[in-house]
This record gives structure tokens, sequence and C-alpha cells, in this order.
């Protein structure tokens, strides 16, 4: 089977899962940019191997954002027989679904962490153009559903699965890892005297009451007693 996927950046975790998923398919992945404003300089350091994958040229909008024209040739390409869409709201992924609802294409979606706003205006009808006619949508929780259906997407046409770029193999050696006195050295480096951690990284996000669950972390620390509690992410876009 023929895969198109088009999306942002090549991030580590990205590159990773279309490994992946180039052991199951003959997948080409479009990217929009090599890298993004809002990322460290270490994501451009990345590697394409398993797959076919392509930079596209375009013109840049809004300091991040950018428009590839030259995706269409891939769009009307009929050798692909999935058409994956991962930047839904974005310039070149609005224009791709355009372009494939001109012709007549099927296409998915397919998208990570997102939750519902309640907004409305011009950027929800642009969600709703994109999302509604989608075949499947694959989503990653409950919240995502929503997000999704309140685009006019079918619950029907909701596909759950569980993105992750991690091995089994990787998580029997984090196992293994865990009673070692190399652990205990660790965090002797760096610090650390609880007896147990909870360790969690992502990004500080709360929006009309949906978040990634840091307030809710920072809320049970206060009851667990004897449990380090460490959080790496960005500046919080809200006070919790």
């Amino acid at each position: 089977m023929k895969v198109l996927w088009l999306t942002f950046i090549p991030s580590p975790y990205r590159c990773r899962f279309f490994e992946m998923l180039g052991e199951k398919c003959e997948l080409t992945v479009l990217f929009e940019r090599a890298n993004s404003v809002m990322r460290g300089n270490n994501w451009a350091d990345f590697k394409i191997n398993g797959y076919v994958g392509e930079i596209l040229p375009g013109i840049t909008i809004g300091g991040n954002d950018r428009f590839c024209p030259g995706v269409v040739k891939y769009l009307l390409d009929k050798s692909f027989d999935k058409i994956i869409i991962s930047n839904p709201t974005s310039p070149t992924g609005i224009f791709a679904v355009a372009v494939l609802k001109a012709f007549g294409r099927k296409y998915m979606v397919e998208s990570d962490g997102a939750f519902p706003s309640g907004a409305g205006g011009i950027k929800a009808k642009l969600k709703r153009f994109v999302m509604a006619d989608a075949e499947i949508c694959f989503s990653t929780a409950k919240t995502h559903d929503e997000y999704y259906m309140e685009s006019g997407v079918k619950k029907e046409n909701l596909r759950r699965y569980p993105f992750t770029s991690i091995s089994e193999e990787e998580i029997e050696n984090a196992k293994n890892y865990a009673n070692t006195e190399k652990k205990e050295k660790l965090k002797e480096e760096l610090g650390i005297k609880e007896e147990k951690i909870v360790l969690s990284v992502g990004r500080f996000s709360y929006k009309n009451g949906y978040g990634k669950g840091f307030d809710v972390l920072l809320d049970i620390s206060k009851k667990l007693g004897n449990v380090g509690i460490y959080i790496v992410g960005d500046e919080p876009t809200q006070e919790f």
C-alpha cells in the first residue's frame, strides 16, 4: 500500500513514528518546513530512514506558517492509496484538502493533543471545511474526539489509536533500569532525595476547561507525601 502523509516538521518523535510506519507500507512524508521557531535547534538534527521524506518549498506566512503549493503534484498522483493530512489547520493543509475535494479524492485527518476550543468565526469554519468530510479522523483521547466532533466529524468516523514512538524494547529496558545502582548514582548527582519520583514532560497549557493535566498533577502532589514531582515544560499559558 502506498501512503502519502502531510505534516508540519520532522520532529524527533514523528520521524521515529514514520520509520515504524514505513515498515508496514510504502510511505511518503511531505514536511512543510525543516524546523519551527517555537522549537529548539536540536529539533533540526533529524534523519529520514525507512521512508521517502521531502521538505516542501514554500512561502512563510506570519513567521511560522508555510504555504507550499508544490504539494499539488503529490495530491494528484493516483498511485497513492491513502492520503493523510496531519497539518489540518495550516495554510498548506487547508489548501491540500481544497484540492482533494475539487478532484473528488478521499483523505484522512490525523492530529494529537487537540481539545475543543468552543471558538467561532473563520477559524471554526475552516476546521469544519477540513475535518467534516474526512473519511477517517484518528483520535488519541476522549477530549480529542470532542475536538473533531465540534468541527462536524461524525462519531462513527473516529478511530482511536495510541500514538507513540516508544517501542516494547525501550519499555523493557526502562523496567530493567528501575532498580540499578546507576539510577541511584544519577539521583545523587541531581540532588534528588525522594524515594519515589513522578516525572512529567509536556507543555503548560489550559484553555476552556482543557489542558495537559499539570494542574491536576500539582494539586495531588500535595497529598502524596515523600514523592518528588519534576515537571519539564514550556512557560505556562495561564496561572494554575
